[in-house]
């Protein structure tokens, strides 16, 4: 993609470069990435990262703008957290989309794969994108934040969505044993954004009354806003050891509240009509014929990291979903990845690139994130060990 910076960088790629990059991360981490980083960024051409603004835009609108929805999703949400959010818009979006083949003319065209109101690794990737701009000597004629975003206006839309004016001190990023995480190396680079920021396993909170505290240097500490890391499927794993369910009021902010979690998600897909999203259905709902599954991957609503994903369906698996579970699955129209990376020595490979937003009164396009594979599943998880795969950075022109 844009060939003359794709042969320009796969002429000079250099293993020592790469390492640097990485190094660089990982010093300021305070230890290695657990998971697999691509070799090359992924160049995209300027029209093609704009129609994928566009259209996460245009598909933000629809459901932010739209009361109706939520109340057309509440039957598909789990128990109990149906309510909706408290504030009119989340914080942070995300849109990822498959870079797929067009239908006619071999124009490479964006599909939307999945939406999320889900604060996931702002802060390492913003780390990531610098390092290799510096370890590869890319030129300033590239950009990696998004048009009109400096490291300063990043810096500053990152401090309001994650401290919402409050110090760092009263604010605790939760997650389920955050040091354990595969993403823990973003959790550390956040609080090099914002010193003083807690990091907190959900089990570790105290409550009283309605009110969270967290434990330092021997006493309770209040905790005003919770930045809020917690994925549903591994919430609900240790439900009866947090002092709070999901769902239930407190009297805290929520930076991400739990809401968006589920309402800004798999579950719009059914509703979006935009050019760019494959058909969907809601299993429950679906009025698909035995001669159409093998057009359809099967996804649960609320899991993360490809878990649970369904890519070649039969009617037995179809059966095998109780009815009661039906509502949490959507049936989503497949999309024929094009190979559009080339690497050096090697096969092509394909790519889904996530648009990453923070929200203060519009969604602000600041981050980019592509994924590659040469198979068939772009997350991490897949892709451990094949070169020029995994997660990556992204790079194009400056306007």
């Amino acid at each position: 993609m844009i060939e003359p910076w794709r042969g320009r960088f796969n002429r000079a790629f250099s293993e020592e470069a790469f390492r640097r990059a990485l190094g660089e991360v990982e010093s300021a981490a305070g230890g290695a990435i657990p998971f697999r980083v691509a070799e090359s960024p992924v160049f995209l051409p300027a029209a093609l990262l704009d129609e994928m603004r566009e259209a996460s835009l245009a598909i933000l609108a629809e459901v932010v703008a739209h009361p109706e929805y939520g109340e057309a999703v509440r039957s598909h949400l789990p128990a109990g957290l149906d309510a909706p959010p408290p504030d009119p818009h989340p914080q942070f979006a995300q849109c990822d989309f498959a870079l797929a083949e067009a239908d006619e003319g071999g124009r490479v065209v964006p599909r939307l794969i999945e939406v999320q109101g889900f604060p996931s690794l702002y802060a390492f990737q913003h780390a990531l994108a610098r390092a290799f701009a510096r370890a590869f000597d890319l030129p300033p004629e590239l950009e990696w934040l998004g048009r009109g975003v400096d490291e300063g206006s990043f810096a500053a839309l990152f401090r309001e969505a994650v401290l919402g004016g409050h110090e760092p001190e009263e604010v605790a990023l939760v997650d389920v044993d955050p040091w354990a995480q595969g993403t823990w190396p973003d959790f550390r680079l956040t609080q090099r954004l914002l010193p003083g920021l807690a990091v907190v396993g959900v089990t570790e909170l105290r409550r009283r009354g309605d009110r969270l505290f967290r434990r330092a240097e021997g006493r309770e500490v209040p905790i005003a806003r919770v930045f809020n890391r917690l994925v549903w499927e591994d919430a609900r794993r240790v439900e009866g050891e947090t002092p709070f369910r999901l769902g239930e009021p407190l009297d805290v902010e929520w930076a991400a509240h739990p809401g968006w979690f589920f309402r800004l998600s798999k579950l719009v897909l059914p509703f979006l009509r935009h050019p760019s999203v494959p058909r969907a259905f809601f299993l429950s709902e679906h009025p698909l014929g035995r001669e159409d599954l093998g057009r359809f991957v099967l996804k649960p609503l609320f899991s993360f990291a490809g878990r649970g994903l369904v890519l070649d369906l039969d009617e037995e698996t179809l059966r095998a979903v109780p009815e009661a579970e039906r509502p949490a699955f959507v049936l989503q129209e497949k999309v024929r990845y094009a190979d559009v990376v080339g690497t050096p020595g090697g096969g092509p490979v394909r790519c889904e690139v996530r648009l990453m937003f923070l929200w203060p009164d519009r969604p602000v396009h600041v981050l980019t994130l592509p994924r590659m594979s040469r198979g068939r599943l772009m997350g991490c998880a897949h892709n451990t060990s094949d070169p020029f795969t995994g997660h990556g950075t992204a790079f194009w022109p400056a306007a």
